[in-house]
């Protein structure tokens, strides 16, 4: 019985492990990605490209801000943002901002390789449709990179649609009491 798969009788060796560098969960290698084009970056071989761990990192912060939190059943719960419903809140300008400064902080801040989120800038376009933040993100290595992105208000479709509906009803309420 030499070869049996699970000896009874031989006796346990203990094994000594030599010092490992403490491995960093964080340092996980990934793919490259780019948000441009909404694809993985390929060889012309058609192979993925792999990025490093700071890539990584910064793919991380880019696409949670890009993720909507609690919609998505592959994350878990700490993961994305809410900055849609926020947006599309009905607060007024300064209560948004001051709010996805405090979304996104805490978006990002889930990762333990963040250590600091500052630095933020809000441009309104389009009347007020559309919003582009950026914010400076500092790492544990105190390397600052800048994360940027915009929100687009649904809203805005069905206040102009509102709107147009509520002239109408004051023509035609002009036009009533004219009448009487």
């Amino acid at each position: 019985m030499e070869n049996n798969l699970f000896p009874l009788n031989d006796p346990l060796e203990a094994l000594e492990i030599e010092s490992v560098d403490k491995y960093d969960e964080t340092d996980r290698n990934s793919y490259l990605f780019d948000f441009t084009t909404g694809d993985f970056v390929k060889r012309p071989d058609g192979s993925l490209i792999k990025c490093n761990a700071k890539q990584a990192y910064r793919q991380w912060c880019q696409k949670v801000m890009l993720t909507p939190r609690f919609k998505k059943f592959a994350y878990p719960d700490y993961y994305g943002n809410e900055l849609d419903a926020l947006i599309n809140s009905g607060l007024s300008i300064g209560a948004i901002e001051i709010e996805i400064e405090r979304m996104v902080r805490e978006a990002l801040m889930v990762h333990p390789k963040t250590l600091k989120v500052s630095d933020f800038s809000f441009e309104w376009k389009n009347s007020f449709e559309t919003l582009m933040y950026s914010c400076v993100v500092t790492d544990t290595d105190n390397e600052k990179f800048e994360i940027d992105s915009n929100i687009k208000r649904k809203v805005v479709k069905w206040l102009k649609k509102n709107y147009q509906y509520q002239k109408n009803i004051e023509k035609t309420l002009k036009i009533f009491m004219q009448r009487f």
